[in-house]
């Protein structure tokens, strides 16, 4: 049985039924790649180039940050675990995606074209794009809430102070719930927020 080499290890997600986890192998400031892995380190796979992988609520999927090789076309990804291949979502350098509870829609962060990170959503296949938020520096690490009612996302207020903000799911009343929620100041891009039942 192969075993997970040791080496940079990131974004570790387990798989929902818990005989499983995917996760980032690499150096953190370039690129790696997505592995997936028995619990126990087991058989590990590699199964794509990119960051932040994240299980569809059945398990049958992955969602990851990544870029097209020997392209320049990057953004957000989903990789079937069946079939074996990968299929492009977004094409906008998006990262951190998550999946809703019905495994429909994924909410990202991502570049909104004017140089400012904010929080975006789309539906599984790509279409229905929307961005949520509008702040002029850094939205992001969005996650949706079991119930799939409310996204929180992790907001330095326009440079002012870091907080934790919920929306409801269509990126209505944003409110800020947790304040001095300080980010990782090199790696935060790469933090996921996480919710519980």
């Amino acid at each position: 049985r192969k075993r997970v080499i040791a080496g940079e290890v990131c974004c570790v997600q387990w798989s929902p039924d818990s005989k499983q986890i995917a996760f980032f192998r690499g150096a953190l400031k370039l690129t790696g790649k997505i592995v997936v892995s028995n619990a126990d380190g087991s058989d590990a796979t590699e199964i794509a180039t990119g960051f932040n992988p994240a299980w569809s609520p059945d398990g049958a999927r992955l969602a990851y940050s990544g870029c097209l090789p020997a392209t320049s076309v990057c953004g957000i990804f989903v990789y079937d675990l069946k079939s074996k291949t990968s299929s492009v979502v977004t094409r906008d350098t998006g990262g951190n995606p998550q999946w809703s509870a019905r495994g429909d829609k994924l909410v990202y962060q991502s570049d909104d074209g004017k140089g400012h990170l904010n929080v975006f959503i789309v539906n599984a296949d790509g279409s229905g794009g929307k961005q949520l938020t509008k702040g002029t520096s850094n939205d992001g690490q969005p996650v949706f809430t079991r119930d799939g009612n409310f996204i929180l996302w992790r907001s330095d207020q326009n440079g002012t102070a870091w907080a934790i903000y919920a929306m409801t799911a269509d990126g209505a009343n944003p409110r800020k719930v947790i304040s001095d929620v300080p980010a990782d100041p090199e790696y935060w891009g790469r933090e996921s927020l996480s919710t519980g039942p």
